[in-house]
């Protein structure tokens, strides 16, 4: 169980909810089963400020892919 963000995971890795793939993914918690995602198009604050993002509940699976090392 883990908190998976944009700078701990490899470039790649899939994040499903439910079983189902989530694209835009910010932050996942596999222990709490929670994720943040940008919102689809990308929709900024009344300010302008910042990225419109959206919680979502379930149960969180991240797959993180290695380079194989076979010669």
């Amino acid at each position: 169980m883990m908190l998976y963000t944009v700078d701990n995971t490899q470039p790649g890795s899939k994040v499903l909810l439910n079983g189902r793939e989530v694209s835009h993914v910010v932050m996942a918690d596999t222990s709490k089963g929670k994720l943040v995602r940008c919102r689809t198009p990308l929709r900024a604050d009344k300010w302008r400020k910042r990225v419109l993002r959206e919680t979502l509940r379930g149960h969180v699976e991240v797959i993180t892919f290695h380079a194989s090392t076979s010669c």
